[in-house]
């Protein structure tokens, strides 16, 4: 008996990652051309019930080629998380700018593909926001042609805290009853 409740502790620490029903929630901007500015803000993070889920990793994938003479080292992109991150350090608003991917030029394929946990932390209420523009103060216009479906996904899951209870309360059993 004590090494059945034991291992159901074991168990349940290891059943872990397995229970936590982890999902990835993509916002795309597609293929295509933009000329200007683009923003898009969505009502909720992924659906209205992922409040109080668990961002595990974040990655941000984007294929821009400039046109029109477009400077990339003028792109910019910023996106809002609602999330309260688990380091008070970053920051719910993410900007990326061309000069500091080190992107430079008007012609060719620029691309990002990173993964982060850098917005890790639980999902709050609040709307997701997205939006591509110039920092050029003279042309202010972003004109461009974006490939290979740019988009930002984030994997979720369940909060870790009543499943990791789950696991340490069978372990305390385990432990009471030797």
């Amino acid at each position: 008996m004590k090494k059945s409740v034991l291992s159901l502790g074991i168990v349940s620490l290891l059943a872990l990652p397995a229970l936590a029903g982890t999902e990835t929630v993509v916002f795309e901007f597609g293929d295509g051309e933009v000329s200007g500015g683009w923003a898009r803000l969505y009502g909720g993070f992924g659906g209205f019930d992922n409040a109080g889920k668990q961002i595990i990793e974040t990655r941000i994938i984007v294929d821009f080629e400039p046109t029109n003479g477009f400077d990339v080292t003028d792109f910019y992109s910023g996106f809002t998380v609602p999330v309260l991150l688990d380091n008070p350090d970053n920051s719910e608003y993410i900007e990326l700018w061309g000069s500091d991917l080190g992107w430079s030029g008007t012609s060719g394929h620029f691309t990002l593909n990173i993964t982060t946990s850098d917005y890790n932390g639980i999902v709050r209420e609040g709307r997701f926001g997205w939006e591509f523009y110039s920092i050029n103060e003279f042309d202010p216009v972003l004109s461009g042609i974006f490939h290979g479906n740019s988009r930002l996904e984030f994997d979720i899951g369940p909060t870790p805290g009543p499943l990791a209870l789950l696991g340490i309360g069978g372990l305390a059993l385990g432990r009471r009853r030797r």
